[in-house]
């Protein structure tokens, strides 16, 4: 019995040594992002209308940017782009909303599976970057396309390499 209750010993003693060395990686690569939602959020609580933050988001192109979603004490809503050397808010309301893109995606792509849609940076536009994953005839490819965040205008389409069947 003494034989076996040291084995099991062991086993938890790993077992927790492991979930340990995982938990702390975890937190070690999430780190660099964590710090940068952290500053985004206070940058947009400080220098903009914002007084209640909802979301953020990450968008990653030529510069990263935290996307900040917020109300001000009107009620107001509004998206704040925060990237390195530039702080940008407008109210949601002023440009086109998430869901009018993801209508007019499904419109035009109706194959299309979205992966994602989130407000970006692109040739120094603000807009709507879309992710999606559509089927073609030897596989299936990612897109990313981009439209002006102001008027729903589409700016341009980036095409993945195929991944084939």
């Amino acid at each position: 019995m003494n034989e076996r209750w040291k084995v099991w010993s062991a086993v938890i003693a790993a077992a927790a040594a492991i979930l340990f060395a995982v938990v702390w990686y975890y937190n070690l690569i999430q780190r660099p992002l964590w710090d940068e939602q952290q500053a985004a959020r206070k940058l947009a609580l400080e220098q903009t209308p914002i007084t209640e933050i909802t979301s953020i988001e990450t968008f990653s192109g030529a510069e990263s940017y935290q996307i900040v979603f917020g109300t001000d004490e009107a009620g107001t809503e509004w998206i704040v782009w925060a990237g390195k050397e530039e702080l940008h808010a407008e109210k949601a309301d002023d440009g086109w909303a998430r869901n009018q893109i993801r209508l007019m995606m499904q419109e035009n792509e109706p194959e299309a599976e979205l992966i994602r849609i989130v407000p970006g940076v692109w040739k120094d536009e603000y807009v709507w970057e879309v992710y999606y994953l559509k089927r073609e005839s030897r596989g299936k490819r990612h897109y990313y396309d981009y439209y002006r965040f102001s008027d729903g205008e589409k700016l341009t389409t980036l095409r993945l390499s195929l991944i084939p069947d």
